[in-house]
């Protein structure tokens, strides 16, 4: 992330309002905060234009939607 900072922009999508408010703040220290933005909600719910998903971690229904997304 550090070394595409200036050329990438990364969306970190949770539904955990604890771990986002982390991830929030460790962006902040780290000076990632033009470069990292974090959405607290469902991966679902997610409408913004994307060239590539990494998906880690879900599940339930998250999943299948991360997958179909990735098949794009």
């Amino acid at each position: 992330c550090w070394l595409l900072r200036d050329t990438c922009r990364f969306t970190l999508v949770d539904a955990n309002s604890t771990a986002v408010a982390i991830g929030k703040q460790r962006t902040r220290e780290a000076g990632l905060d033009s470069t990292v933005s974090w959405m607290c909600g469902d991966v679902a719910d997610f409408d913004a234009p994307f060239d590539i998903v990494l998906a880690t971690h879900l599940c339930g229904g998250a999943t299948d939607v991360a997958m179909a997304w990735e098949i794009l």
